[in-house]
């Protein structure tokens, strides 16, 4: 099962590797006003930060800045908690007596929950044009666990 899910991930990767822009100014598919407007909107949304070319100071920049490693490590342990569950759930099922296609099986609401709960606070976030409550609510119920 796995060699499948990992076949049809790199399957999806190579082709949207020829459908996705890498940037507005090269979407093929966009009218010189949406592009207009996507790049406005981005401009508004990136507020100071501007994407530049990587010089060895900005590379050391950035290696040195407190903020990064905090996020990294913040990062790090919530996704180390998510992993283990991910990792460890079918194990756990088969020791309470499941089949392992039946611990498989019952993996599966745990996704769809996460992927309900995914799209709804992406939706929501957007519907607001608020995300860092939002991350934040998500960050803490990862703490949480």
């Amino acid at each position: 099962i796995f060699i499948i899910e990992g076949l049809i991930t790199v399957f999806v990767a190579f082709v949207a590797y020829f459908l996705i822009a890498p940037w507005p100014e090269e979407a093929k598919f966009l009218k010189p006003h949406e592009k207009d407007m996507v790049l406005r909107r981005l401009a508004k949304d990136r507020g100071l930060g501007k994407m530049d070319r990587l010089t060895l100071a900005n590379f050391v920049s950035t290696l040195t800045d407190w903020k990064i490693w905090a996020g990294m490590l913040a990062y790090f342990g919530a996704d180390h908690s998510a992993s283990a569950i991910v990792s460890f759930q079918p194990t756990i099922l088969r020791q309470l007596g499941y089949t392992a296609s039946q611990a498989q099986i019952h993996t599966i609401p745990v996704f769809m929950v996460a992927l309900v709960f995914s799209i709804s606070i992406a939706y929501l976030s957007d519907r607001v044009a608020h995300r860092y409550a939002f991350c934040m609510f998500g960050v803490t119920l990862c703490m949480i666990g």
